[in-house]
């Protein structure tokens, strides 16, 4: 009966066995399993263990690009099978060594239905790159795409992408890629790091000073220790959420400046791995009115502790006390707020200028800002998650016991409070 269901056999992930014989039984088996989804889209993931790759890449004075030498030719039944069906592709996502780039660049043939590609390749040495500058320029549903670009040379129909995942090495060509992609609406950005554990594009700037106008993205993530070097540069008018990590005043700065020159109404912030100051995070959150959403996610023991530290009684004062001047709480649109730290409170409690809170700080922040009025949104989800190494959190726990937050949860608020360990 299986046999007799399409829809069964139109999704396949596979990790290629760089063995002849191996692959060669793949190449047959993948053959037979497509077949099977007969006319329907496809959607094909194709990886390599990691292992291997290593192997490989420890060796790669013995083994050429080209393939040239046929006692080190990589087989290439896979690639060849799974291209042999590119007029069906709808999702793509190939992790492979450089060396297969060639087969698969040469074997594909029409895509009319890819809507979603992921390229990435491991070449055997960096002066090698893989070159699909027309392969993928005539895919006219094309709206999803996931690239490594240091390690390829890729043609894309830019301008009718919707959501694109990069790795860049260098500021300059991931910048000149966004311009091309005025109509993103979703763009991550993956950090990329250095054989000495720093940003390898932290000191890479334009030539010449330029402004990348997204105007359609809705939500953008940074996933660096050095947003600025791209921050400084956008301009985004329609951004409503944002994953950024904000490790000193300068990046601050550099992220105030970009919502101001965008501007921009923020609703969602997400600030990962690093925080800034209290103080400095306190000014920042002062300007963003229309914040609903707001979550720290300080994940990484054992990182330098100046700069993740745990919030103190003063921010929690900040959330539950009316401005002097307008009468009015901060952040009034706030909504939902996580905070989420993988090391032990107690220890860390301090940020060096502030006492850290208390159970009673917390029930009066929690009870302020759900009965909220004047025009103030209601708080409706709290969740604090404090991990540690040894025992539960005591704040967690106490939290857990607390009347007023049982009193909360019965009336409909969305209260979590976790210790896992570590």
């Amino acid at each position: 009966m299986a046999r007799s269901a399409p829809a069964l056999w139109s999704s396949v992930s596979l990790c290629i066995d760089p063995s002849t014989k191996g692959s060669a039984i793949q190449a047959e088996l993948l053959d037979q399993w497509l077949r099977l989804a007969q006319t329907l889209p496809l959607s094909i993931t194709i990886t390599f263990n990691q292992k291997d790759v290593d192997k490989w890449n420890s060796n790669h004075d013995t083994i050429p690009e080209d393939g040239a030498n046929s006692r080190t030719r990589l087989p290439t039944g896979v690639i060849s099978v799974a291209a042999s069906y590119s007029h069906q592709w709808e999702s793509l996502d190939v992790f492979l060594p450089s060396a297969w780039a060639k087969t698969l660049n040469s074997t594909i043939r029409r895509i009319p239905n890819l809507r979603s590609l992921g390229l990435q390749f491991v070449p055997y040495n960096y002066g090698s790159y893989s070159s699909f500058s027309n392969t993928f320029l005539d895919a006219p549903k094309l709206r999803t795409v996931t690239l490594d670009f240091e390690s390829m040379d890729v043609g894309l129909p830019y301008r009718q992408l919707e959501k694109l995942i990069i790795r860049p090495f260098k500021t300059t060509p991931c910048l000149a890629v966004l311009e091309k992609c005025s109509n993103l609406t979703f763009c991550r950005i993956n950090e990329r790091i250095n054989a000495n554990g720093d940003a390898a594009y932290s000191h890479w700037q334009p030539a010449q000073p330029t402004s990348v106008q997204l105007p359609k993205l809705v939500s953008l993530e940074i996933i660096s220790f050095q947003p600025s070097g791209f921050l400084a540069y956008l301009v985004a008018p329609a951004l409503e959420d944002i994953v950024i990590c904000l490790k000193e005043v300068s990046e601050v700065e550099v992220f105030s400046a970009f919502l101001n020159r965008s501007n921009t109404v923020l609703k969602r912030l997400s600030i990962i791995s690093y925080m800034p100051r209290e103080k400095n995070l306190l000014m920042m959150l002062n300007t963003l009115s229309h914040l609903s959403h707001l979550e720290l996610t300080l994940i990484g023991a054992g990182r330098d502790l100046a700069h993740m530290p745990a919030l103190s009684r003063k921010f929690f004062d900040y959330l539950r006390s009316p401005n002097t001047t307008s009468g009015t709480f901060p952040l009034p649109s706030l909504k939902s707020f996580k905070y989420l730290i993988n090391f032990g409170l107690r220890d860390h409690l301090r940020d060096g200028e502030n006492d850290g809170f208390d159970i009673g700080t917390l029930e009066k922040t929690l009870l302020a800002r759900w009965n909220a009025s004047n025009g103030v949104s209601q708080l409706q989800t709290f969740c604090m998650s404090i991990s540690s190494r040894y025992i539960a959190s005591k704040v967690v726990v106490d939290m857990k016991r607390s009347p007023v937050v049982k009193d909360l949860i019965k009336e409909g608020m969305d209260l979590v409070f976790e210790s896992p360990r570590y």
